[in-house]
Protein backbone atom coordinates (compact mmCIF):
# COMPACT_ATOMS: atom_id res chain seq x y z
CA UNK A 1 0.00 0.00 0.00
CA UNK A 2 0.93 3.65 -0.45
CA UNK A 3 1.17 6.92 1.45
CA UNK A 4 0.08 9.74 -0.31
CA UNK A 5 0.28 12.87 1.19
CA UNK A 6 -1.94 15.84 0.85
CA UNK A 7 0.08 18.42 0.71
CA UNK A 8 3.17 20.09 -0.77
CA UNK A 9 4.64 21.65 2.27
CA UNK A 10 8.27 20.90 2.27
CA UNK A 11 7.94 19.92 6.14
CA UNK A 12 5.19 17.66 5.83
CA UNK A 13 7.11 16.13 3.15
CA UNK A 14 10.38 15.13 4.79
CA UNK A 15 8.23 14.05 7.82
CA UNK A 16 6.43 11.80 5.21
CA UNK A 17 9.13 10.63 4.14
CA UNK A 18 10.67 9.71 6.99
CA UNK A 19 7.67 7.61 8.05
CA UNK A 20 6.82 6.04 5.18
CA UNK A 21 10.79 4.79 5.55
CA UNK A 22 10.20 3.43 8.75
CA UNK A 23 6.71 1.45 7.69
CA UNK A 24 8.26 0.03 4.55
CA UNK A 25 5.91 2.38 2.32
CA UNK A 26 6.44 4.32 -1.00
CA UNK A 27 4.63 7.68 -0.96
CA UNK A 28 3.93 10.41 -3.14
CA UNK A 29 2.41 13.91 -2.71
CA UNK A 30 -0.06 15.60 -4.24
CA UNK A 31 -1.23 19.32 -3.92
CA UNK A 32 -4.72 19.18 -2.19
CA UNK A 33 -7.80 21.08 -4.29
CA UNK A 34 -9.32 22.26 -0.74
CA UNK A 35 -10.31 25.88 0.21
CA UNK A 36 -9.73 26.63 3.66
CA UNK A 37 -12.30 28.48 5.56
CA UNK A 38 -12.09 29.80 8.79
CA UNK A 39 -15.27 30.80 10.83
CA UNK A 40 -15.57 32.84 14.26
CA UNK A 41 -18.04 30.49 15.78
CA UNK A 42 -15.39 27.18 15.10
CA UNK A 43 -12.89 25.68 17.70
CA UNK A 44 -9.63 26.00 16.38
CA UNK A 45 -8.99 21.74 17.33
CA UNK A 46 -12.11 21.76 14.57
CA UNK A 47 -10.87 23.82 12.22
CA UNK A 48 -7.87 21.98 11.87
CA UNK A 49 -9.58 18.45 11.82
CA UNK A 50 -12.22 19.85 9.40
CA UNK A 51 -8.97 21.40 7.03
CA UNK A 52 -6.99 18.20 7.31
CA UNK A 53 -10.03 15.96 6.22
CA UNK A 54 -11.14 17.90 3.48
CA UNK A 55 -7.74 18.22 2.11
CA UNK A 56 -7.58 13.86 2.19
CA UNK A 57 -10.70 13.54 0.83
CA UNK A 58 -9.89 16.15 -1.89
CA UNK A 59 -7.23 13.67 -3.00
CA UNK A 60 -8.93 10.35 -2.24
CA UNK A 61 -10.76 11.65 -5.18
CA UNK A 62 -8.42 10.52 -7.71
CA UNK A 63 -5.84 8.13 -5.43
CA UNK A 64 -5.91 5.27 -4.05
CA UNK A 65 -3.75 4.37 -0.84
CA UNK A 66 -3.51 6.00 2.47
CA UNK A 67 -4.43 9.42 2.38
CA UNK A 68 -2.83 11.90 4.83
CA UNK A 69 -4.20 15.52 5.04
CA UNK A 70 -2.52 17.92 7.77
CA UNK A 71 -3.51 21.06 8.89
CA UNK A 72 -1.54 23.74 11.71
CA UNK A 73 -2.95 27.12 13.63
CA UNK A 74 -1.24 29.30 15.89
CA UNK A 75 -3.29 30.42 19.01
CA UNK A 76 -2.58 33.05 21.20
CA UNK A 77 -4.80 33.99 24.13
CA UNK A 78 -8.29 32.77 22.35
CA UNK A 79 -7.67 33.82 18.61
CA UNK A 80 -6.00 32.45 15.64
CA UNK A 81 -2.82 34.09 14.17
CA UNK A 82 -2.31 33.09 10.27
CA UNK A 83 0.56 32.99 7.86
CA UNK A 84 1.56 37.11 8.07
CA UNK A 85 0.72 39.35 5.20
CA UNK A 86 3.99 40.75 4.58
CA UNK A 87 6.81 41.91 6.29
CA UNK A 88 5.08 44.69 8.77
CA UNK A 89 2.92 41.94 9.31
CA UNK A 90 5.33 39.16 10.30
CA UNK A 91 7.45 41.36 12.86
CA UNK A 92 3.82 42.62 14.38
CA UNK A 93 3.12 38.60 15.26
CA UNK A 94 6.57 38.06 16.48
CA UNK A 95 6.22 41.46 18.63
CA UNK A 96 3.22 39.94 20.05
CA UNK A 97 4.34 36.36 20.63
CA UNK A 98 7.47 37.73 22.63
CA UNK A 99 8.16 36.36 25.24
CA UNK A 100 5.02 34.26 25.52
CA UNK A 101 3.26 31.08 25.58
CA UNK A 102 0.98 30.05 22.58
CA UNK A 103 -0.58 26.67 20.90
CA UNK A 104 -0.22 25.25 17.98
CA UNK A 105 -2.57 23.56 16.95
CA UNK A 106 -1.89 20.32 14.21
CA UNK A 107 -5.13 18.60 12.66
CA UNK A 108 -3.63 15.12 10.86
CA UNK A 109 -6.50 13.26 9.28
CA UNK A 110 -5.96 9.42 7.52
CA UNK A 111 -8.14 7.42 4.71
CA UNK A 112 -7.57 3.99 3.76
CA UNK A 113 -9.17 4.27 0.21
CA UNK A 114 -9.12 0.05 -0.07
CA UNK A 115 -11.12 -0.36 3.22
CA UNK A 116 -12.91 3.28 3.59
CA UNK A 117 -11.44 3.57 7.22
CA UNK A 118 -10.88 7.35 8.63
CA UNK A 119 -9.92 8.72 11.01
CA UNK A 120 -9.10 12.07 12.00
CA UNK A 121 -7.61 14.22 15.42
CA UNK A 122 -6.56 17.16 16.67
CA UNK A 123 -2.68 17.62 18.35
CA UNK A 124 -1.85 20.17 20.83
CA UNK A 125 1.43 21.95 21.67
CA UNK A 126 2.70 24.93 23.86
CA UNK A 127 5.63 27.55 22.72
CA UNK A 128 7.41 29.94 24.33
CA UNK A 129 9.42 32.29 22.19
CA UNK A 130 11.95 34.02 23.96
CA UNK A 131 11.96 37.54 25.10
CA UNK A 132 12.84 38.96 20.93
CA UNK A 133 14.50 42.54 20.98
CA UNK A 134 13.39 44.58 17.83
CA UNK A 135 16.67 44.71 15.92
CA UNK A 136 16.56 40.44 16.58
CA UNK A 137 13.30 40.37 14.98
CA UNK A 138 14.15 42.52 11.86
CA UNK A 139 16.92 40.15 11.32
CA UNK A 140 14.73 36.97 11.32
CA UNK A 141 12.13 38.58 9.30
CA UNK A 142 14.89 39.70 6.55
CA UNK A 143 16.04 35.62 6.39
CA UNK A 144 12.30 35.13 4.48
CA UNK A 145 11.83 32.27 6.83
CA UNK A 146 8.73 33.19 9.00
CA UNK A 147 6.44 35.16 5.63
CA UNK A 148 4.92 32.26 4.99
CA UNK A 149 4.57 30.18 8.68
CA UNK A 150 1.37 30.43 10.90
CA UNK A 151 2.32 32.48 13.66
CA UNK A 152 5.41 34.31 11.58
CA UNK A 153 8.16 31.50 12.66
CA UNK A 154 9.32 28.33 11.65
CA UNK A 155 10.04 26.01 14.53
CA UNK A 156 12.51 23.87 12.27
CA UNK A 157 13.27 26.25 10.70
CA UNK A 158 17.31 27.31 9.21
CA UNK A 159 16.54 30.46 12.27
CA UNK A 160 13.55 29.47 14.00
CA UNK A 161 15.36 27.47 16.41
CA UNK A 162 17.16 30.73 17.88
CA UNK A 163 14.07 32.31 18.70
CA UNK A 164 11.95 29.64 20.19
CA UNK A 165 12.68 29.07 24.66
CA UNK A 166 10.64 26.33 25.47
CA UNK A 167 8.28 23.50 23.58
CA UNK A 168 5.79 21.42 25.13
CA UNK A 169 4.47 18.66 22.95
CA UNK A 170 6.14 16.62 19.90
CA UNK A 171 8.26 18.89 17.74
CA UNK A 172 7.06 16.98 14.71
CA UNK A 173 3.44 18.24 15.29
CA UNK A 174 4.85 22.06 15.55
CA UNK A 175 6.40 21.10 12.17
CA UNK A 176 3.48 20.07 10.93
CA UNK A 177 2.65 16.33 11.40
CA UNK A 178 2.58 14.51 14.25
CA UNK A 179 4.86 11.74 13.59
CA UNK A 180 4.00 9.39 16.95
CA UNK A 181 0.34 10.10 16.42
CA UNK A 182 0.64 9.84 12.99
CA UNK A 183 2.38 6.26 12.71
CA UNK A 184 -0.93 5.49 15.08
CA UNK A 185 -3.46 6.77 12.75
CA UNK A 186 -1.97 4.50 9.89
CA UNK A 187 -1.82 1.03 11.81
CA UNK A 188 -5.46 1.73 12.94
CA UNK A 189 -6.99 2.12 9.16
CA UNK A 190 -4.58 -0.39 7.84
Amino acid sequence: MRIILASTSPRRIALVGMLAEKLEMDYECVNPRYEEFHSSYDKPEEIVKMHAMGKALSVALDHKGIIIGGDLLVVFEGTVIGKPKGKNDAKRILKMLSGKWHEVITGIAVINTENEKKIVDAVVSRIKLKNLKDGQIEEYVNTGEPLDKAGAYDVGGTFGRFIVEKVEGEIDAIRGLPFKKLKEMIKSVI
